[in-house]
């Protein structure tokens, strides 16, 4: 499947012949991973100091190890043969342009690429989640009994699932409690437009790791 952020960069291009060149080659990658399979590769721009050309560079890798294997200097990756850990070889291509790209083909080829960046983020942070929680969830919260006090129960109900923030993984859900003494910091109007969520009273986030119970509805 390939995203709509890509899709939007390869209609951006001006150049329609490096435009068909690229998808085609896109396309063609993608077949290997399957059509549920959310296809992300970075795709860098580059301009040869000696010839003058400009070329987008992307690889054969998807998801982090696409990212990874940019990491440095563009020059110093073209000119290089690169192996993965494994001894594959990691295949490079480039497609040539008519021209450089302007801005608005450059801002559409960064919206991509910060999606990617986005999604690898957000893929590895479920993946170090069992539990899955959806908007509108219904949570109790029990606390643990001391020196014979009453066990005391919250409950809350689930408003945000934030898996990542800037690309960094955080894995914690936005709840608004609803019963139960309330005895955490609640959220502000500034918390709120920062999540970009509208503000509520009660609201306060928790960790996707906190021992949660879920009710049914």
């Amino acid at each position: 499947m390939i995203p709509s952020k890509l899709t939007e960069f390869i209609d951006s291009l001006k150049d329609r012949k490096a435009a068909i060149k690229l998808s085609d080659k896109l396309n063609s990658l993608q077949r290997n991973y399957g059509d549920n399979f959310q296809y992300t590769t970075k795709i860098a721009y580059y301009v040869d100091e000696e010839t003058n050309v400009a070329r987008l560079i992307f690889t054969s890798l998807v998801g982090k190890q696409s990212y990874d294997v940019f990491n440095g200097n563009i020059a110093e990756f073209i000119s290089k043969a690169h192996k993965l850990e494994d001894g594959r070889n990691v295949e490079v291509f480039g497609i040539v342009l008519t021209d450089f790209l302007t801005m608005p083909e450059l801002e559409a080829l960064n919206n991509y690429n910060r999606y990617c960046e986005k999604k690898i983020s957000k893929d590895s942070a479920k993946q170090a989640i069992t539990v899955r929680y959806k908007l509108g969830d219904v949570l109790t919260l029990k606390s643990k009994i001391r020196d014979g006090s009453k066990k005391i129960i919250k409950k809350f109900i689930v408003k945000k699932i934030i898996w990542s923030i800037c690309s960094n993984p955080v894995n914690v859900i936005v709840v608004q409690q609803v019963e139960g003494p309330i005895n955490n910091m609640s959220l502000t109007k500034a918390d709120c437009k920062k999540y970009h969520i509208k503000y509520e009273e009660n609201l306060q986030v928790y960790s996707m790791l906190t021992n949660f119970i879920k009710l049914k509805q």
